[in-house]
């Protein structure tokens, strides 16, 4: 999977789920798929390449429907939205934050 290899590369920032790891870049299920990483204008271009990529080898094409664009509660509000931007994914009004439980 082409995500796995950016990931190795060090081209894609995963997410850490705890300090010192595991760490998430993508989870799949269905026909949908989540990807997680770094907020920048690197991994976000980065990450539309592997999505395009992945649509030319399926022969399928994304919907513009769908997908939505979160961002942590951390990310200041005129980034997450020069990011959406940038990709033309809208920005979602609903702020991901504490998704994981704390054990």
């Amino acid at each position: 999977m082409q995500m796995n290899e950016e990931v190795r590369k060090a081209n894609w920032k995963p997410l850490a789920l705890t300090r010192t790891g595991p760490f998430l870049s993508h989870v799949c299920f269905a026909d949908d798929i989540m990807l997680f990483g770094e907020a920048s204008e690197e991994l976000l271009r980065v990450m539309m390449g592997v999505l395009d990529s992945f649509c030319s080898a399926s022969g399928s094409k994304g919907s513009l429907q769908k997908p939505k664009f979160f961002v942590s509660k951390n990310i200041c509000h005129s980034r997450a939205v020069a990011l959406s931007s940038s990709c033309q994914i809208p920005l979602t009004l609903r702020i991901l934050a504490n998704i994981l439980v704390r054990q």
